[in-house]
């Protein structure tokens, strides 16, 4: 992280001080600047050995790790002899993911900018100064380090006797999903800015010298990234090289999939409650009482007067009566309608299974107990016939 943070201060120090643009080179550059970038340079190149022997440590532990588990000893308990059969148990350079993971992890970090060649090959630093983000994966892997789930995993696999049949492992994508319907609304924040500062810093790098005016100024490029992450797209900023053409486009794939997760935690979120559909249920079903009552009055009302007037039929549809008669059926519908289904879909659906398994459990347990009846009277059958036969 100090790392990024500082290649980006320099990123930011050499435009706006105008000491590394088109025609300039190193040796005209002011003192001062000077001084600032070495400083910085130094800072990115410590932090990336640093980075690199940190990795290196990690996967021995990954490889002592899986000795252990191919060799099934303890490290700390084991003798001379065992602790030669768990380094001969799993070999590293066999190992296809191990290997090759390292490689490829090394070689990310490896890449890191050099100030001094900024002015010989600007395609390739600013190409240097964009792999420098994908360091931010060690964000990610810290997060599933110090989960709270992954410091338990030991004590979470042993209180369950499945999961040590399973050999479950926690991995990173557990924690991350439960960090994520934990911390909900944190981690879709975290992952908006995180997004937009890194496009837009990505953008800024491969954009600004060609297009000094719009992209040259980073609140210009903080906004063409928010409108091409939001998907609105006023198109009054365009990119113009391929770079920034490739990142607007992922951008706006990241926007889509991280506004797609935001509106489902919000719908979740809006869903209503057990106690909120316990209410609406109850306004649902008074409110239908009560119009079923006053239509059933209605409807008394009606028979008591063409019983009393007895007054003669001017027609079906025309008849008072068959208008009440009308209003009292479509009420008691309503009555039978208002009691409100379950919200949920899913959990309706394994009601009505449950529902069919007791009825087929009730029907079994009938055809049992007809089945130990006629063995009973069976046993008393055969019983009575040995008595007899003894009586004689």
């Amino acid at each position: 992280m100090c790392g990024v943070f500082s290649m980006v201060v320099s990123g930011c120090i050499t435009w706006y001080t105008g000491e590394f643009r088109t025609d300039t080179t190193w040796e005209s550059a002011s003192p001062s600047v000077k001084t600032i970038m070495l400083c910085l340079q130094l800072m990115i190149t410590l932090t990336t050995i640093v980075t690199i022997c940190l990795i290196i440590q990690y996967y021995r532990l990954l490889l002592l790790n899986k000795r252990q588990e191919w060799s099934r000893i303890d490290v700390e308990e084991a003798d001379p002899h065992e602790k030669h059969q768990i380094t001969s148990s799993y070999s590293f350079w066999r190992s296809g993911w191990l290997r090759t993971s390292l490689f490829f992890e090394v070689l990310v970090h490896a890449v890191h900018p050099i100030f001094l060649f900024q002015t010989k090959g600007r395609t390739f630093f600013t190409l240097c100064q964009i792999a420098m983000f994908m360091r931010l994966y060690l964000f990610v892997r810290m997060l599933h380090t110090f989960s709270r789930p992954y410091k338990l995993r030991i004590e979470i696999v042993s209180s369950n006797r499945e999961f040590q049949t399973m050999n479950l492992r926690i991995k990173m994508g557990l924690t991350l999903k439960m960090l994520f319907y934990a911390r909900t609304g944190v981690v879709l924040a975290a992952s908006f800015a995180l997004v937009i500062a890194v496009f837009s810093f990505m953008i800024f790098l491969v954009e600004r010298n060609e297009q000094r005016n719009e992209f040259g100024r980073l609140e210009n490029v903080f906004w063409f990234s928010f409108i091409t992450f939001t998907t609105i797209g006023f198109g009054d900023f365009v990119p113009m090289t391929v770079s920034g053409r490739i990142l607007t486009v992922m951008l706006g794939i990241c926007g889509i999939i991280i506004t797609t997760m935001f509106s489902g935690v919000l719908t979740n979120k809006l869903a209503p409650t057990k106690v909120q559909r316990y209410v609406v249920e109850y306004l649902t079903v008074r409110d239908a009482l009560q119009s079923y009552r006053k239509k059933a009055a209605l409807l008394i009302e009606a028979a008591y007067i063409r019983h009393s007037k007895r007054s003669a039929l001017s027609g079906h549809k025309s008849n008072h009566i068959y208008g009440a008669v009308k209003d009292f059926r479509r009420a008691r519908f309503d009555v039978k309608g208002s009691v409100l289904p379950s919200m949920d879909p899913v959990l309706e659906d394994k009601l009505v299974q449950l529902k069919g398994y007791l009825r087929d459990l009730d029907q079994k347990l009938s055809e049992q107990q007809d089945q130990m009846r006629q063995l009973q009277d069976k046993v008393d059958y055969e019983l009575a016939a040995i008595l007899r036969s003894l009586s004689r």
